[in-house]
């Protein structure tokens, strides 16, 4: 029996509330941004469905695509969106003055195993914040894991 199928087996077990796990693939596709202009223009060209958005003075979720932005809130600093059920992307700043645009493809067929999970959202009213974490086998340290990427809420 193999690992997954093992770890499946014992998750069936409601007392251990644990996520279900299945094998996929996954592309990573990075982007730095280095000017503020560039900043959500790169976010809207993906045309995400839903997620948050952190600014220097206002931090909001959305469902229903991006809100229009108010100079009011400065300069977009963080973001996580669902552009569909198997792509999503995150905003962070860089470290070094600019930001990194990151997308996140689910494939079909992989070596890697993957769970959901959810965390809690800033505001009860989404309800709570859906992740996918992927999992890689090392041979020295066993399951390791490699990405997470918000999916969505629930």
């Amino acid at each position: 029996m193999d690992v997954l199928d093992a770890y499946n087996r014992i998750a069936r077990n409601r007392r251990f509330k644990l996520p279900k796990i299945d094998r996929s693939g996954l592309v990573i596709e990075t982007n730095r941004l280095s000017e503020p202009a560039d900043v959500w223009p790169a976010l809207a060209a993906h045309a995400p469905t839903q997620g948050w958005l952190q600014f220097q003075s206002a931090q909001m979720a959305f469902d229903d695509g991006l809100p229009e932005p108010a100079t009011e809130w400065g300069l977009l600093l963080a973001a996580e969106a669902v552009i569909s059920y198997d792509l999503s992307i995150s905003l962070s700043l860089d470290g070094a003055g600019g930001w990194t645009l990151i997308s996140y493809r689910k494939e079909a067929a992989g070596d890697l195993l993957h769970d959901v999970v959810t965390q809690p959202a800033y505001d009860r009213r989404n309800g709570v914040l859906r992740y996918r974490r992927w999992w890689r086998r090392d041979d020295q340290q066993g399951y390791l894991q490699v990405a997470a990427c918000f999916i969505g809420y629930e």
